[in-house]
């Protein structure tokens, strides 16, 4: 640094005090950086700030002097990270990478590692080596990870497709969206909701669930979808927005192959319709045979009246016969004895009745 600055044009070299202020100052920046720093050459620790001890549990003042490979989980973790560091410091690149190194107490943590040559051209000038403790994070994004997987098995294991999409592209789906549409696992991804319609009218009448969705909330319905092989189907789809305020951010939406369910239901009316006809015609029948019953029974009623009448009538004249008249004479001769009354009988001789009767 002191050469740094004495060679700068126009400037005084620092004095030596100026140059240990100025050695104080980067020192307090150093230990007051949130990241472990350490200054290195041929492998061994020859500076390191406050952070970098406490992370490693080191003091600095044991740590300078030792080699590196004390940090390292193994001699074998170590020279692997020396095969992977040594091509790229050289090229003049920086070191980007995460590994599990060991702390004083042996214990292990995740850190990242971020290192530069001083000079890529000569090692033996040392290397900067920044460090941050990422066991956090990691775990973090393990829990994450773990989540997601969860998320996904879920997802695969449902009985109906499930679909992510925006601006109409799916971008993420089930297995059992695939398999409802007979594509291969993937071949959905980032490709057009069109290829699940049967015709460019039908995928355009589709957009009213957009617009649905946008004014009224959740939306569902039933539609017929085509298959990749062109194959048709009823579906029932619902779908709702990932955010309601703000369209743009996608729609995730369900979908269930109803067919079989709207032919047994179609099945059903049909038969429900078939059972109405038939009752109608049988109820009708089940009339007409009623009233014939009824012309039936009036035909033999008035036939048995008529043959009681003629059976006491004369058929010409339609009077009372000698039958009618014996019954009605022993009915009142028995009502007379009865009450010990006198009976009457009266003759009228009509002439030539025979020629009449």
């Amino acid at each position: 640094m002191e050469n740094a600055d004495s060679a700068r044009p126009g400037h005084e070299p620092l004095s030596e005090d100026e140059l240990r202020h100025r050695l104080l100052e980067y020192q307090a920046i150093l230990d007051n950086a949130s990241l472990g720093i350490t200054f290195t050459r041929n492998r061994t620790f020859l500076h390191c700030n406050e952070r970098f001890s406490e992370m490693f549990g080191w003091p600095s003042n044991e740590l300078i002097g030792q080699p590196t490979y004390i940090l390292y989980p193994s001699e074998q973790a170590f020279a692997d990270l020396g095969r992977i560091a040594i091509p790229i410091l050289s090229s003049g690149q920086r070191l980007d990478t995460e590994l599990l190194m060991r702390k004083r107490d042996g214990s292990l943590f995740w850190c990242r590692m971020l290192a530069n040559a001083i000079d890529p051209g000569d090692h033996g000038k040392g290397t900067i080596f920044i460090t941050e403790d990422i066991t956090n994070r990691k775990a973090a994004d393990q829990a994450l990870r773990q989540s997601l997987l969860e998320q996904q098995a879920i997802l695969d294991n449902a009985l109906i497709g499930i679909g992510f999409l925006k601006g109409r592209v799916i971008l993420r789906c089930n297995a059992r969206l695939e398999q409802l549409f007979g594509y291969q696992h993937g071949e959905l991804q980032n490709v057009s909701a069109r290829v699940l319609f049967p015709s460019d009218q039908e995928y355009e009448l589709g957009s009213r669930g957009y617009a649905s969705l946008a004014r009224h909330g959740p939306h569902s319905g039933e539609i017929v979808l085509s298959k990749k092989d062109g194959t048709r189907f009823w579906c029932h789809l619902s779908g709702n927005l990932v955010d309601r305020g703000n369209p743009t951010k996608g729609s995730v939406w369900l979908a269930e192959d109803i067919t079989e369910r709207k032919g047994a239901k179609e099945a059903l009316l049909r038969a429900r319709d078939e059972l109405e006809r038939r009752v109608h015609e049988r109820t009708a029948e089940l009339a007409t045979a009623n009233a014939r019953l009824k012309e039936e029974i009036q035909v033999r009623r008035l036939a048995e009246e008529q043959v009681r009448h003629l059976a006491n009538h004369d058929a010409l004249t339609g009077l009372p016969n000698r039958h009618m008249f014996m019954d009605r004479l022993q009915l009142e001769t028995r009502k007379a004895e009865r009450n010990a009354a006198f009976l009457a009988l009266l003759f009228i001789d009509l002439d030539d009745f025979k020629s009449v009767n």
